[in-house]
């Protein structure tokens, strides 16, 4: 049970714990010597990560521990004040409302996703470098944060903290490098001091901050990293001199004027800059002569109506977004040599010459929103030709000089479904995109198909199932003994056909069914009278690993899955440490709901669903919804794959509507008669 001091891990799971109590010190020895030489050996390093573990823990017979991992438990309580000599403690993911400790020897503190509004120390933990404490219930940070001199890095992101000392930062043995405090509730930012502090990275995403300090860049000259994305910022402080060290700047989503220019052409190592849905009208050419090393830069959603023409001089830029604009014209910028990606779609451009504009290395080039957009069409066919460059229209309505493709599974061309679809996807700072997406909203004509597969480090799967999928649905529903779980055996039958594909390589996926049914007799209790026994939309979702679907309603928002890690498609190699079993959810929709959100675990690490929730609703396209998640969430860091998919629930209705939108989609697609027998 205990094996003494040699693997220095103690009892995950096993019978030390009783109705989650912990035994004696003494009795733990004496088990875990059974067979083995007697040894007075200290018990110093304590696992408990992933028991049973509840209610209120005290520790007060394991003075000598130095290590404690209490984690992904339900404790309410603890108490570690007596243990004097614990270096590290790991207690995230419980319940935890109080907890009381010693800091004479602690060094790094793991106490995030509990329910903490207070954190008591017995002695100032002078020696702490490290300490973790997001997504808690802290309406301010502890007053003995201020003592804490070897304090190196602090999270303590999603929380309700609403004002930070000034000390924290400002006393003379500050030595805070990394500061984490996106996610709260901060209007202002604590005054800063004239001597140069040691911070390299601070994030302040998703506050109510209004203004910087004015002196912020002068005290902050060593930070390399700032986000500040999601305020209520109107301008940056100006920055004196060139010595500032920022990197990265994510200003996205605030109210940033054309004042914010004065400082951002003083920042000339800048290498990653979002400015995203802010209120820009201009980007001067000083600006980007300035920032010579910028590689990405992203203005989407602003007010521009040119860029400068010396965009095409900066030798490292790789992507440059600036959809949602008023672009009327774009420089060429066909000599640049590193452009990867860009992005120009939604402006006014009413012509462009895709051979001066499109640059040789190019990989990703969206043009579609722009209305009066002429193409030439050879011109077109020779830039793909010779270029390996994929051309995406979200839109599926640019001008038929542009490559389209024929809905599958749709026969009647002209059928509206209750429901819109906008998708955004980006392969981020990695070489390729390893997401595929299912997009089939006119499904049999009357349903909706869509599905996200996710195969983390290769795409070859994940495109091998999109194809794949939808016919396996339709074979699984017509077998009568598993009908009812046809959405489960898609997937499992998926499982089975990738064979020798599917041996080494895992897909998450997230499957989603959308159609008029008879609602379950299970259901009917739960629903109005009018509506049990009817027929109505039922969405099915199913899902394998670690992607997500959220179903946002009028007034809250729903997560339809919780996701595993141990259950993927694919790398049936590893059977039975991987199974391939799928979590099924169904759920009638009414008028109530408003979206089906689909994204993937790198969206969902960064951005809560009801921050989602709350973009989706500014924009009322529904693929501009879609882009703005994606960039948003790329300002918050998402660095790699991200994949988002937004399905908007347009008047599901009754019966009885849904019986009058076909009639009425019928009258439209037949010719009408007049007298003497002539067509309209």
């Amino acid at each position: 049970m205990v094996n003494n001091m040699r693997s220095m891990s103690l009892f995950q799971r096993n019978d030390s714990l009783r109705n989650g109590h912990l035994q004696h010190p003494a009795q733990l020895r004496e088990g875990s010597q059974k067979g083995e030489e007697k040894t007075d050996v200290p018990l110093t390093k304590v696992n408990l990560r992933g028991n049973q573990l509840k209610g209120s823990i005290i520790l007060g017979n394991y003075g000598l521990l130095t290590q404690l991992d209490v984690s992904e438990n339900s404790i309410e309580i603890m108490d570690l004040s007596a243990l004097d000599k614990l270096e590290t403690i790991q207690c995230c993911r419980n319940s935890l409302r109080e907890l009381t400790l010693s800091g004479r020897n602690l060094h790094s503190l793991i106490a995030g996703n509990n329910n903490l509004t207070k954190i008591t120390v017995r002695a100032t933990p002078t020696h702490i470098k490290h300490m973790d404490l997001s997504h808690n219930c802290l309406q301010e940070l502890p007053d003995w944060l201020v003592g804490c001199h070897q304090l190196r890095t602090l999270y303590a992101n999603n929380n309700q903290i609403h004002t930070i000392s000034e000390h924290l930062l400002n006393n003379e043995h500050a030595t805070i490098q990394t500061l984490h405090l996106a996610y709260n509730r901060l209007t202002s930012f604590p005054p800063m001091v004239k001597r140069k502090l040691p911070l390299q990275k601070l994030y302040l995403q998703c506050n109510l901050i209004e203004d910087l300090p004015e002196n912020f860049f002068i005290a902050c000259e060593r930070l390399t990293i700032l986000n500040v994305s999601s305020n209520k910022l109107m301008t940056l402080p100006i920055i004196f001199g060139s010595n500032c060290s920022l990197e990265r700047l994510y200003a996205t989503n605030n109210a940033l004027t054309d004042r914010v220019l004065d400082s951002l052409i003083c920042l000339p190592r800048l290498r990653v800059l979002h400015l995203g849905y802010n209120l820009l009208t201009t980007m001067p050419e000083t600006c980007i002569a300035c920032w010579g090393d910028l590689e990405e830069l992203v203005i989407s959603g602003n007010r521009l109506r040119h860029l400068p023409e010396n965009l095409a001089n900066m030798a490292n830029l790789r992507v440059l977004r600036v959809h949602s604009n008023q672009l009327q014209t774009v420089p060429s910028l066909g000599r640049t040599i590193t452009l990867r990606v860009l992005d120009l779609a939604h402006n006014q451009l009413d012509k462009v010459n895709i051979v001066s504009l499109v640059p040789r290395n190019l990989q990703f080039l969206d043009l579609s929103g722009n209305k009066q957009l002429q193409v030439d069409a050879q011109q077109l066919q020779a830039c793909r030709t010779h270029r390996p460059m994929s051309l995406v229209d979200v839109s599926g309505k640019n001008r038929p000089s542009l490559p389209t493709t024929p809905l599958p599974y749709q026969e009647h061309e002209d059928y509206e479904p209750c429901w819109k679809v906008g998708f955004a996807e980006t392969s981020g700072c990695l070489p390729k995109l390893c997401i595929a997406q299912l997009r089939l909203p006119g499904f049999c004509n009357s349903e909706g198909l869509f599905g996200l597969f996710d195969g983390e480090t290769s795409n070859a799967v994940p495109n091998l199932l999109v194809k794949a999928i939808p016919k396996i649905l339709l074979e699984e529903r017509t077998v009568k003994e598993t009908a009812n779980d046809y959405m489960k055996y898609t997937l499992l039958s998926a499982h089975r056909e990738l064979k020798q594909r599917g041996q080494q390589e895992a897909v998450n996926v997230t499957l989603c069914h959308i159609a008029r049914s008879r609602v379950p007799t299970e259901t009917m209790s739960y629903l109005p009278q009018a509506v049990a026994g009817g027929r109505k939309f039922i969405l099915r979702v199913a899902t394998v690993g670690e992607s997500s679907a959220v179903l946002i309603k009028h007034n809250r928002c729903v997560l339809l899955n919780r996701g595993n890690p141990t259950r993927k498609l694919g790398l049936s190699a590893n059977f039975p440490v991987t199974v391939p079993d799928p979590e099924v959810q169904e759920v009638v929709l009414s008028d109530a709901d408003e979206y089906l959100v689909l994204g993937n675990r790198k969206l969902w690490e960064v951005i809560t669903m009801e921050t989602v929730a709350e973009e989706i609703r500014k924009e009322e396209n529904i693929l501009l919804a879609a882009k703005r998640v994606q960039d948003i969430a790329q300002s918050y860091g998402a660095e790699e794959n991200l994949s988002v998919m937004i399905v908007r629930f347009n008047n599901l209705g009754t019966d009885v509507d849904f019986l009058m939108r076909e009639l009425r989609q019928t009258i439209r697609k037949k010719p009408s008669l007049v007298p003497g027998g002539s067509v309209i």
